[in-house]
C-alpha cells in the first residue's frame, strides 16, 4: 500500500535503473445482506447458515464502523467466512449450486472524498507559502532557492492539487447513480480548465529546461489531455441527447475527438515516464481506466451509426464543437499561522528587554564598587 519503487531492466550486461512510481487507491468491497437462510433452507445445515449469515454480517459492520482499519478484526472474520464458504461449495450438492447469490458493495467513497479534502488543505497550504513566506524572501534570497521552490512551480502544484481533487469528483460522479450526464461534463470541463492554468504557470518559467519541473510539466500536460477526452466524451453523451441531425453530428465530432485526445494523452504518459527520472507507465484506474473503454467503443458505434448524416456534413466534421466553459468549484483552503503566543509579543519583549538592561546596569554597578 502507499507508494513503492521497483528497480528492473537491463540492456546486455549494462544494468538499468528504472524508478516505478505506484500509487494504491483502495477498493474496499463488503458484502450486502442477503437472506440465507430463506435462500438455503434445506440445502445447507441450519447451524452452518445461520454462521456464515453471521459473520457476513459481522465483516459488513466491522468494515462500514471503522472504515476497513480494523484490520485484524476483518481478517479474523474473512478467513472463517472464506473457510466455511469453501467448505459449502466443495461438497457435491446439486442442490446448492445457483440458489445464493454474494453480492458485495465497494466501500470506498468516504475514502475518496477525504482525498478530495487532502488536496484542497495541500493547495492552500502552497498559497500560503507563496502569499505570506516568498513575497518576505529578499531577491538574492530568492534566487538561489531550490527549482521545486520557485513560485511558478508552487503555484502550479497548488492549480495541480484543483485539478486532481476535480477529477476524483469525476470519478465520485461516475460511481454514483445519481448523477446526471451534465454533472459528469462540467466536472471533466472545470478538471481541463484546471490543468490549463497549470500548464500555462509552469510552462513560461526557466526551471522547466531541465529537472524535476521538465517531468512535472510533461505530467500535467498528459493529465491535460485526458481531462480534455472525458470533457469532449460527456459534452457528445449530452449533445446526442438532441433530436436534430446537427445535434448528432455535432456529438459524433465530439466522440471522435475523445478518442484521439485519448490516444495523444497514452502518448503524452510515455513521454512523461521517460523523462528524467525514468519511471515506468502505470498502469489506468479511476475515471479514465473506465472511460479508455468507452470512448473507442461509443466513437465507434455513434460513427456506424450516423455515418450517413457525416457524409452529408463534411463541413462539421471539420469544426470541433466547443467546451462549454463552467465557473470552477475547488478553491484552496484557507490556511492561517497560529496566533502568536503571548510570550512572544512585542510588548512582552520590551518587558524582557528592560529586565536585561536593568541586569546589565545592576552587574555593571557590581564590578565598578570591586574595582574601587
Amino acid at each position: 500500500m502507499g507508494c513503492a519503487t521497483s528497480v528492473y531492466a537491463s540492456v546486455g550486461k549494462k544494468k538499468r535503473n528504472v524508478q516505478e512510481s505506484v500509487v494504491f487507491v483502495l477498493q474496499l468491497r463488503v458484502p450486502v445482506q442477503s437472506d440465507l437462510q430463506r435462500q438455503l433452507k434445506g440445502v445447507a445445515p441450519k447451524t452452518t447458515v445461520e454462521r456464515l449469515a453471521c459473520l457476513r454480517n459481522q465483516i459488513q459492520l466491522v468494515a462500514e464502523d471503522t472504515g476497513g482499519s480494523a484490520i485484524s478484526e476483518l481478517r479474523t472474520a474473512l478467513e472463517e467466512y472464506l473457510s466455511l464458504l469453501t467448505g459449502l461449495i466443495k461438497k457435491k450438492n446439486d442442490g446448492m449450486e445457483g440458489c445464493v447469490e454474494f453480492k458485495w458493495k465497494t466501500l470506498g467513497d468516504d475514502c475518496r472524498r477525504d482525498a478530495v479534502d487532502l488536496l484542497l488543505k495541500a493547495s492552500g497550504y502552497l498559497e500560503f507559502c507563496i502569499r505570506e513566506i516568498l513575497t518576505r524572501f529578499p531577491p538574492d534570497i530568492k534566487s538561489k532557492l531550490p527549482d521545486d521552490m520557485q513560485e511558478s512551480v508552487l503555484q502550479t502544484l497548488s492549480i495541480q492539487a484543483l485539478g486532481q481533487g476535480t477529477e476524483i469528483q469525476l470519478g465520485l460522479a461516475v460511481d454514483s447513480q445519481k448523477a446526471t450526464l451534465s454533472v459528469k461534463r462540467r466536472l471533466a470541463c472545470e478538471q481541463v480548465i484546471y490543468f490549463s492554468q497549470a500548464y500555462q504557470c509552469l510552462s513560461g518559467c526557466d526551471v522547466v529546461s531541465h529537472g524535476c519541473a521538465k517531468k512535472l510539466l510533461r505530467f500535467i500536460y498528459w493529465k491535460f489531455l485526458e481531462a480534455k477526452a472525458a470533457a469532449y466524451y460527456y459534452h457528445g453523451l449530452v449533445t446526442d441527447k438532441g433530436n436534430e441531425p446537427a445535434c448528432h453530428v455535432s456529438a459524433v465530432c465530439c466522440f471522435l475527438a475523445a478518442a484521439e485526445l485519448l490516444a495523444e494523452s497514452k502518448k503524452a504518459c510515455f513521454s512523461f515516464c521517460l523523462a528524467p527520472p525514468v519511471t515506468r507507465a502505470p498502469p489506468m484506474w479511476g475515471v479514465m481506466k473506465h472511460l479508455s473503454q468507452k470512448i473507442p467503443e461509443v466513437a465507434f458505434r455513434k460513427s456506424q451509426t450516423y455515418g450517413y448524416l457525416l457524409e452529408e456534413e463534411e463541413k462539421a466534421m471539420q469544426c470541433l464543437p466547443e467546451l462549454p466553459d463552467f465557473q470552477l468549484s475547488l478553491r484552496p483552503e484557507e490556511f492561517e499561522l497560529p496566533e502568536i503566543e503571548a510570550g512572544s509579543s512585542e510588548g512582552n519583549q520590551t518587558h524582557l528587554l528592560s529586565e536585561h538592561l536593568e541586569d546589565y546596569s545592576d552587574n555593571h554597578d557590581d564590578d565598578e564598587d570591586n574595582d574601587h
